[in-house]
């Protein structure tokens, strides 16, 4: 990984960490240190695969200037609403809103987060297009293969997971309020995003008809 990439991930996991506990008002969180250790993990381990086997699909990762204005919308919307949960889960542990989650749930949140993970690198396995901006790159194909062949959308699919684990793992109930405009956002983007899609990349409308669901078999 560049030099450049590294700060930036240092310097945000700082960031992170810093609204958490400040929000919190200690550092005698255990969810908030337990959160971060798998964030931090998780992401090291999926930035440092993709140095080492594929550094194309990592420069994708990295963009961040999307092309359509609504996609810029959702993205605005996210840089907002996931570190408004971190800083809402910090002030409920600061004044107990919630009155406690379990530690068994908080745990088991934390085992889907880490679950998420995992399936972002089964993705990032199948597909080397799947960039963090929306469009359609020069002889992109369908990737009907791994887990593109029990959902349309793999990765906004770990998202929503991480959306609705989040809050739990970090201690908190009145965050899922926050989760569920999460989720509603990432079902927004990616409707435009098949739309495109549609469009034009070939075959997509055949691989739709094949693979139903688009973040949850049974569900949606």
């Amino acid at each position: 990984m560049k030099a450049k990439e590294v700060l930036r991930f240092a310097l945000m996991l700082l960031l992170l960490g810093a609204m958490l506990f400040w929000a919190a008002g200690t550092l005698d969180y255990w969810q908030g240190w337990a959160w971060l250790g798998v964030f931090a993990a998780g992401s090291s381990f999926l930035g440092l695969y993709l140095a080492r086997t594929n550094p194309a699909l990592l420069e994708r990762r990295t963009r961040r200037r999307e092309q359509r204005g609504v996609q810029r919308l959702f993205q605005y919307g996210g840089m907002v609403l996931w570190p408004s949960g971190m800083v809402l889960s910090g002030l409920d542990h600061r004044f107990g809103w919630s009155h406690g989650v379990p530690w068994w749930l908080s745990m088991a949140a934390l085992a889907v987060v880490a679950w998420t993970y995992e399936l972002n690198f089964e993705v990032l396995r199948a597909n080397t297009y799947a960039g963090a901006t929306i469009g359609v790159e020069a002889e992109q194909k369908v990737v009907s293969t791994g887990p593109y062949a029990v959902v349309r959308h793999p990765m906004y699919a770990a998202l929503a997971a991480m959306a609705v684990a989040m809050p739990l793992a970090l201690g908190s109930w009145v965050v899922l309020a926050v989760s569920a405009a999460m989720v509603g956002s990432l079902v927004m983007r990616l409707l435009d995003e098949e739309k495109l899609l549609r469009s034009e990349l070939p075959g997509y409308a055949e691989y739709c008809a094949r693979v139903r669901w688009r973040l949850a078999p049974g569900v949606f």
